[in-house]
């Protein structure tokens, strides 16, 4: 699971000083499948969950053992729609601050 979930973030990460490369934000929403509001279907919104939920899930198997548990509760709050609100998710600026 290590691997394939390292993979996925080698790929965004792989042109990021590289100004001919696919943006990192491209890819971000192509992996998501993104799906705007009021613009898309029931369940293109629902694999666009699903895949961002991935993605968290990614952070938490390659994150180091103190960390696990923080994202274990953004996984869980993302389930349960708890502190999503905010474009994106107010946790992914965890070390924002």
């Amino acid at each position: 699971m290590k691997k394939k979930s390292a993979a996925v973030w080698n790929y965004f990460l792989k042109d990021w000083n590289n100004p001919s490369g696919k943006p990192i934000d491209e890819k971000l929403n192509t992996y998501t499948m993104l799906a705007l509001p009021n613009k898309s279907t029931t369940l293109e919104r629902l694999n666009n969950q699903i895949a961002y939920l991935d993605l968290l899930m990614t952070l938490y198997v390659l994150s180091p053992d103190d960390e696990a548990e923080y994202y274990a509760t953004v996984i869980e709050n993302y389930i349960i729609g708890e502190n999503v609100d905010t474009q994106p998710p107010s946790y992914c600026h965890r070390y924002s601050s």
